[in-house]
């Protein structure tokens, strides 16, 4: 029995030697003799490896996507990272905890732009910031889930190779 390895290369199963795909090596000549008979040798990947490697890969893409994501609103381009919203969210509740026991909180915060222009922002504006930036970072989670149930349904080894970021 061989395993495919890549396009170069093979794996006798019965000892783990690696085969080069050289037609003057011995170990080749016995595989090429061993196909002539009808035997098959096992892909690279079984559909289950495949299936791994790709969930690996969407986990990968998905958090590629949310260290680099940005937002568009009011006219802005904005950082919209997880750590940026985790940020305006742990800003927006010091803000309320003030305001409960009537410690004075400014009426405007300033906030970074993506391309570093400050803007003085109100709470509410602060607010639909902060929704904005998590309706993006939903978007890339929602594609996640989407990719990753289409491969938990692959049946095949061609399904699971097709599904990309």
């Amino acid at each position: 029995m061989y395993k495919i390895l890549g396009n170069f290369l093979i794996r006798r199963l019965s000892d783990g030697s690696i085969i080069p795909k050289d037609e003057s090596n011995y170990d080749y000549k016995n595989y090429l003799k061993w196909l002539s008979e009808g035997n098959v040798p096992e892909p690279e990947f079984t559909l289950e490896e495949l299936k791994n490697n790709k969930m690996q890969y969407v986990t990968q893409q998905r958090d590629e996507a949310l260290n680099t994501l940005t937002s568009q609103w009011d006219d802005d381009l904005w950082d919209a990272r997880e750590t940026d919203s985790t940020r305006i969210t742990n800003v927006l509740t010091m803000i309320e905890q003030a305001q409960k026991i009537n410690i004075p909180t400014p009426s405007t915060i300033d906030w970074r732009t993506y391309d570093n222009k400050d803007r003085s922002l109100t709470i509410p504006e602060l607010i639909q910031l902060a929704a904005s930036m998590f309706l993006a970072q939903q978007t890339i989670w929602a594609k996640q889930a989407q990719l990753k149930n289409a491969v938990t349904v692959a049946t095949t080894i061609e399904e699971v190779e097709a599904i990309t970021w």
